[in-house]
C-alpha cells in the first residue's frame, strides 16, 4: 500500500515537472524522492527501487519534451537526487534502527531482574499467566519454586557481597540446566523459579534439580568457602486445567515440604486440583 502510494505519487510529481513546466527544468522530483523514501520503510530498500524509476522517467521524458540544456539539467539533478534519497535513506534507516535497539534495551531490562539476569518478579509471573491461559484445559509442565537455605546465615556471616554472587551464581545455574525455552525468574529475595513447559516426568525433573543443587555447592566452596544448599519444591501437570493460584499454592507446600524434610532437597507433586491435594507417595527426595 505504501509503495503504490509513493509511486502514484512520484508518477504525478514526475508529469508535473515533465509538462507542466513549460520546457523549465524540473523542481518538485527530487525533493519528492527524498522525503519519501526517508519517511517510508520497506524491505530490501524497494522505496528507492520506486524513486530510481521515477528519476529515470523523468529523465527520459526530458530528453523527449525539453531542450537539450534544459534535459541535461534535468538528467544531473535527476543524478544528485537520487544519491542524496539513497544517503537520507540510509542515514534514516540507521538512526531507527538505534532507537528500535534502545527501546529493546530498555524493554528487556524491565523485564529481567538487575542482579541476577534472569527474569524479575513481575515478568515471571506474566510468563506464568500467560502459558496457563493459552493451554487452558490442558496445561502441560511443570513449576519448579527453588530456596537457598539459610541464606540470611550467608548475609549474616560472609556479607552482602557474598550473599549477590552467591545470588548470581543461582541464576546462572538455573539458566544452564534449564532449556533455553524454559522460563526462569527471581520471584523474591532468594527464591528463585521455573516454568517448564512440557515437563512432566519425575525422573528429569530430578536430574535437573540434582544439576542446580551441584552446581550451587561448587559456587558456595568457591565464594564461601563452605557449599550453599537449596530446598526445591516442584508441581507437574499433564494435560489438565490448571490455575495460577493453585498453581503456585500447591508449588509453594513442596518448597515448604522439603524443608521441613530437613532441607537440602526436593519435593515434587503432581497437580491435584480441590482444596486439599494429596501428596504424592515417595515424592521427597532422601536428603543431603
Amino acid at each position: 500500500m505504501c509503495l503504490a502510494a509513493e509511486a502514484a505519487l512520484l508518477a504525478l510529481v514526475v508529469a508535473i515537472d515533465a509538462t507542466a513546466t513549460r520546457g523549465m527544468p524540473g523542481v518538485f522530483l527530487q525533493p519528492a524522492c527524498i522525503a519519501l523514501t526517508a519517511v517510508i520503510v520497506t524491505p530490501y530498500a524497494l522505496p528507492l527501487v520506486v524513486a530510481l524509476g521515477a528519476e529515470v522517467s523523468l529523465a527520459v521524458l526530458s530528453a523527449a519534451l525539453k531542450s537539450a540544456p534544459v534535459a541535461q539539467f534535468d538528467a544531473f539533478s535527476c543524478l544528485i537526487g537520487m544519491v542524496v534519497a539513497v544517503a537520507v535513506s540510509q542515514v534514516t534507516m540507521h538512526l531507527r534502527l538505534r532507537d528500535f535497539e534502545a527501546r529493546e534495551v530498555l524493554r528487556v531490562s524491565s523485564l529481567l531482574d538487575s542482579l541476577c539476569g534472569v527474569y524479575n518478579k513481575g515478568a515471571l509471573v506474566a510468563a506464568l499467566r500467560e502459558y496457563l491461559e493459552r493451554s487452558g484445559a490442558h496445561a502441560t509442565g511443570a513449576i519448579l519454586l527453588f530456596d537457598v537455605d539459610h541464606f540470611k546465615g550467608v548475609n549474616d556471616t560472609h556479607g552482602h557481597y557474598a550473599g549477590d554472587e552467591v545470588l548470581r551464581a543461582f541464576g546462572e545455574a538455573l539458566r544452564t540446566s534449564f532449556r533455553a525455552t524454559d522460563t526462569v525468574g527471581r520471584f523474591g529475595g532468594d527464591e528463585f523459579m521455573v516454568l517448564a513447559p512440557s515437563l512432566v516426568d519425575e525422573r528429569v525433573i530430578r536430574e535437573k534439580v540434582g544439576r542446580v543443587r551441584a552446581a550451587m555447592r561448587e559456587a558456595g566452596e568457591r565464594v564461601l568457602g563452605e557449599p550453599v544448599t537449596l530446598s526445591c519444591g516442584a508441581l507437574f501437570a499433564q494435560g489438565c486445567a490448571v490455575t495460577y493460584e493453585e498453581a503456585l499454592r500447591q508449588a509453594d507446600e513442596a518448597l515448604y515440604e522439603a524443608k521441613r524434610s530437613g532441607r537440602d532437597c526436593v519435593v515434587v507433586r503432581g497437580y491435584e486440583s480441590g482444596e486439599s491435594p494429596a501428596r504424592r507417595a515417595g515424592e521427597a527426595e532422601v536428603c543431603g
